[in-house]
C-alpha cells in the first residue's frame, strides 16, 4: 500500500535487505522497489538480483562509519562497489562476496553511512574516507592505484583541512593520552 501512496507521488521507493526471496507469504515485494542491499543475513547481492530488484551496495565494510569502525583510505580505494564485506563472523560476506560487473545497471552504486559518532568526529571522519570511497563508486573498475589517487587527495585535502578548521586549536589535558576506546580513531 505504501509502495502504491510513494509511486503515485512520482518518487522511488527504497527499502533495506531484511527480506527473503521475494518477500513473505503475505506481503510480495514489488521489482520496482530499489533495495539497499547492506548485511547479506537476509538475502544475498545475487538472489536480490536473481529475483528481479536493483540494488545498491551499502556493505557494512567499508560502508559504515561508526565510532567502532572505520576503515582506512587505503582500504576503502582497494574495494569497488560490486563487492559486498562484513566485520561480524556470522554474516555470509565475512567471506567477501564479489560480483561480476554484471548487469551493472542493476547495481544502481553505493551509499555510505555514518551514525553514533559525536559532532566532533563527523567530519573528521568522512573527509579521510568518503573521497576513496566515491572515487570507487565513480570509477568502479579502479584503473589507477591508490598511490595516483593518494597524490591527488593529500592536495586537495590540504586545501579542505583549511576550510573546515581555519585556526588552528591546540589542547591539553582534556584526554586520557592511554585512551584507545571506540572513540579513539
Amino acid at each position: 500500500r505504501m509502495h502504491e501512496i510513494v509511486k503515485a507521488q512520482g518518487k522511488q521507493t527504497v527499502m533495506w535487505e531484511s527480506f527473503s526471496g521475494t518477500g513473505s507469504p503475505h506481503v510480495e515485494i514489488p521489482r520496482d522497489i530499489l533495495v539497499m542491499a547492506w548485511e547479506t543475513a537476509y538475502q544475498l547481492p545475487q538472489s536480490l538480483l536473481g529475483h528481479g530488484y536493483n540494488i545498491v551496495n551499502v556493505s557494512w565494510k567499508p560502508c559504515y562509519l561508526t565510532p567502532g569502525w572505520r576503515w582506512n583510505p587505503e582500504y576503502i580505494y582497494q574495494w569497488n562497489m560490486f563487492r559486498w564485506e562484513n566485520h561480524w563472523q556470522a554474516a555470509p560476506s565475512y567471506v567477501p562476496i564479489q560480483l561480476a560487473p554484471y548487469p551493472s545497471n542493476r547495481i544502481q552504486g553505493g551509499m555510505m553511512c555514518s551514525w553514533e559518532s559525536p559532532d566532533e568526529m563527523e567530519i573528521p571522519g568522512l573527509r579521510l574516507r568518503l573521497p576513496p570511497w566515491i572515487e570507487r563508486i565513480w570509477s568502479p573498475n579502479g584503473a589507477l592505484p591508490y598511490d595516483h589517487f593518494k597524490r591527488r587527495f593529500d592536495r586537495t585535502d590540504h586545501v579542505l583541512q583549511h576550510l573546515i578548521r581555519p585556526v588552528d586549536i591546540a589542547a591539553q589535558g582534556l584526554i586520557d593520552p592511554k585512551y584507545v576506546g571506540p572513540f579513539y580513531n
